[in-house]
């Protein structure tokens, strides 16, 4: 079984630490928090955002 919680753009590490402070890590196997990553052009050059 796996659940998903939405953090807030920016604040995904935040959540995690937090995760790993309050829950046991013996009730989990695995945490993964994905990012997503933007890539933009400006001016002929490539930007990498979040």
């Amino acid at each position: 079984m796996w659940y998903v919680i939405w953090a807030t753009t920016s604040k995904e590490e935040l959540t995690r630490n937090a995760i790993e402070r309050n829950i046991d890590s013996s009730l989990y196997n695995r945490l993964s928090i994905p990012h997503m990553v933007k890539y933009e052009r400006k001016g002929g050059t490539d930007i990498r955002g979040c």
